[in-house]
């Protein structure tokens, strides 16, 4: 129905326009707000499941696409969007959109719902991305991204100390995590001249990358990983991160943000 380019385009920026349109909306109609977010939510995911036919009808082994946005940095945001990394956005989108629905009624009557709303469809925004760019630094401010949003909604209950306790150590202890996945990326830079994942897959698989480099990266990546998926020794946060709303843990703790 569409052009690809203008889908990944779709997937990529409607989440993040809804996170300033919801606030604003919400001004309008405050008692609606619920309602108005279930919509947006829908209309995010709807590119995201259009590329899904596309990608498996086709028979290319990818979708790419590139947007320009700190070029003499590095930072170009190339889209490579295969099999696996179109079903994590659909698993994102899609299981966000069902969240938002089922927080119509679970978080009926609670205060600050516009901020809650919001910080659902940035989370839905960065998981989209993070799966799908080439670019493992743009791919890390993603990563970032989904981590201060599950530290805000850990925290919602901003009148609770208990929840904001949990907020910080669920913050500070993935930042552990996190250096490693950092040191990681920085690592397979040095050896490659590149932040494009695609381009280092293919050095590796020629050879020219160190094993010992690609062993002590591969390492740093699981850092990273064992942050966000409470694994020991990192596992630490995830019992205090209940404070959160129960939709917030079906969102970010159960499988979602695990899986991207």
């Amino acid at each position: 129905l569409l052009d690809d380019n203008l889908l990944i385009t779709l997937m990529i920026i409607l989440p993040f326009a809804w996170v300033g349109l919801i606030p604003l909306l919400s001004k309008l109609s405050e008692k609606m707000i619920a309602w108005i977010a279930v919509l947006l939510a829908g209309i995010a995911a709807v590119p995201v499941f259009l590329l899904v036919p596309d990608i498996y009808v086709s028979g290319a082994e990818a979708i790419t696409a590139g947007y320009d946005w700190i070029p003499s940095a590095g930072l170009v945001f190339n889209v490579f969007i295969d099999p696996l990394a179109i079903v994590m956005a659909a698993i994102a989108a899609g299981i966000g959109f069902l969240v938002v629905l089922y927080s119509v009624k679970y978080m009926e009557g609670e205060k600050g719902l516009p901020r809650y709303y919001a910080l659902i469809m940035l989370f839905i925004g960065a998981m989209v991305c993070l799966v799908i760019t080439d670019n493992l630094l743009i791919a890390y401010f993603f990563w970032e991204i989904v981590g201060l949003c599950s530290y805000s909604l850990i925290a919602f209950n901003v009148e609770d100390p208990k929840a904001a306790k949990a907020g910080i150590k669920a913050f500070v202890t993935t930042r552990v995590g996190d250096i490693g996945l950092t040191i990681g990326i920085f690592v397979l830079y040095l050896a490659t001249g590149t932040f494009s994942a695609q381009e280092t897959i293919a050095l590796a698989q020629a050879g020219d990358i160190n094993v010992s480099h690609l062993s002590f990266a591969g390492f740093m990546f699981i850092l990273g990983a064992m942050g966000k998926s409470a694994q020991l020794p990192l596992h630490a946060w995830l019992p205090d991160a209940m404070e959160a709303p129960t939709t917030v843990s079906a969102l970010i703790h159960a499988a979602t943000m695990v899986n991207a």
